[in-house]
């Protein structure tokens, strides 16, 4: 018996499919599906939905014949689907897009509001009592809205995994699982609600409030004729498939961002902020399936830092030296890192992208001697500065755990999976072993196992 777990991510879809018994990956796909759109304002960012969802259809059609081939006609028992939170998709009253997916990569949020005072982000924020950063759907509404971006016989918008899963199954309207509702904004963690009040301090009302359900609630079927649940949110599904339903774990995540999460019982008390709006200073508490929560702090650079650096260095090469040494940071990573001197070493910050809070705030590079204006100190500088920017939230999130739960720390992500010297610094701050998870694909991995929890054939641990 399988499972079929579908994430529609940022820049490819991926597959899994799930041994429900063993809880082991029969089969995976991944799939680049090119959806990104050209787009006249380098803050807007845009991507064409129904190649991502002819994508998605291509990795389904591929993990059913799997199935097939491995346990015959009727071995797949249920299908979820996963993916990139936040964006929003305009639909008509059959449920067809008739905009671009706002991505959650949006930036206009950062603009200076109409009133000329403060940046949309901050009117939003101030109108509503709730933070909603540039890039989550109900700002992006907000801002369409008043750039006239809204299609005039638009009846409701979509997340992308919602309007996959409405595609999935023929519905003509998208219902969003409680994470997936969330990341849009304005979603009262107690109610598993829409803040309607709220919703009206900025203008919006139905029919752009979609109906909100809890996770592992069926939608529909395929035209095959298999169950279809819920959407979940990547950063959830992610979670499930990197602890592989061990809920006890933490998970870090280092790839383009970095991200800490965590899964407690109830809300934490809050000290000065509104008591259902989601933050804790820098951490977002955020629904997760069987009435929990998932408490995240989230970096907006994380690898890209790195990246940064490496960019840095082949352009010197190409400026100086005429050559372009293609792809170095395999090369960055083999510094004498053991024997470099503790008081040489450079100070990063590493927040070269600002932060949720204050997208204005940048990086820095300090106890710069000498000595250490190197290739080696930087690298480790930058390397240092992601894993302090991760062990700060690991730091927050520790005492909002449940009894001070037993825990191990699960990385995931390719910066992680991929640089060995990161992941030595990474255990020097934490002050423990990080593993990394065995699958590279968690999110789907965590949609396959909610539709195994929706059918009733898979229990979290």
């Amino acid at each position: 018996m399988f499972l079929l777990g579908l994430d529609a991510g940022t820049t490819s879809i991926s597959g899994v499919l799930l041994n429900a018994e063993s809880k082991a990956v029969a089969h995976v796909i991944s799939l680049d599906h090119n959806a990104t759109l050209p787009a006249d304002n380098p803050s807007l960012s845009i991507q064409d939905p129904e190649k991502l969802f002819a994508s998605v259809q291509e990795a389904k059609t591929v993990l059913l014949r799997e199935a097939r081939q491995r346990g015959g006609e009727g071995s797949v028992s249920a299908i979820a689907v996963t993916g990139q939170m936040h964006g929003i998709l305009y639909i008509d009253k059959k449920g067809q897009s008739l905009s671009p997916l706002f991505t959650w990569q949006d930036l206009r949020g950062h603009r200076e509001h109409p009133s000329g005072s403060k940046s949309w982000f901050s009117w939003a924020s101030e109108q509503t009592g709730y933070m909603i950063p540039p890039g989550y759907g109900y700002l992006t509404h907000v801002i369409n809205r008043y750039e006239e971006m809204i299609p005039p016989n638009a009846v409701g918008l979509s997340t992308m995994s919602a309007y996959v899963t409405m595609k999935l199954t023929n519905e003509h309207a998208p219902t969003l699982e409680y994470s997936d509702a969330h990341s849009l904004g304005l979603f009262d963690l107690q109610t598993r609600r829409f803040d309607t009040v709220a919703l009206e301090h900025i203008g919006i009302s139905d029919p752009f409030v979609p109906a909100a359900v809890p996770a592992g609630t069926l939608v529909g079927k395929t035209e095959e004729g298999l169950p279809v649940y819920a959407a979940v949110g990547d950063n959830q599904a992610g979670f499930i498939g990197a602890v592989h339903g061990n809920i006890s774990d933490i998970v870090v995540n280092v790839g383009t961002s970095a991200q800490v999460s965590a899964c407690i019982s109830s809300v934490p008390p809050k000290s000065h902020e509104a008591p259902d709006t989601g933050w804790i200073d820098d951490l977002e508490i955020r629904p997760f399936p069987g009435d929990r929560y998932l408490i995240t702090g989230a970096s907006i650079s994380g690898g890209s830092s790195y990246r940064l650096l490496e960019k840095f260095f082949r352009e010197i090469c190409v400026k100086y030296a005429n050559t372009d040494p293609g792809n170095i940071l395999d090369q960055m990573n083999q510094i004498p890192y053991d024997r470099l001197q503790a008081d040489l070493k450079l100070e990063v910050s590493s927040q070269f992208q600002g932060t949720r809070r204050d997208p204005k705030k940048r990086g820095a590079i300090s106890n710069i001697g000498r000595y250490n204006l190197t290739h080696d100190y930087l690298v480790e500088g930058f390397l240092r500065g992601i894993a302090e920017e991760v062990a700060r939230y690991y730091r927050q999130i520790s005492p909002l755990l449940d009894d001070k739960q037993p825990h191990k720390i699960v990385g995931v992500g390719n910066a992680i999976r991929r640089n060995a010297l990161l992941r030595t610094i990474l255990e020097e701050k934490l002050g423990t072993s990080v593993l990394v998870s065995p699958y590279a694909e968690e999110a789907a991995y965590g949609a396959a196992f909610i539709a195994g929890l929706g059918a009733g054939i898979i229990e979290m641990e």
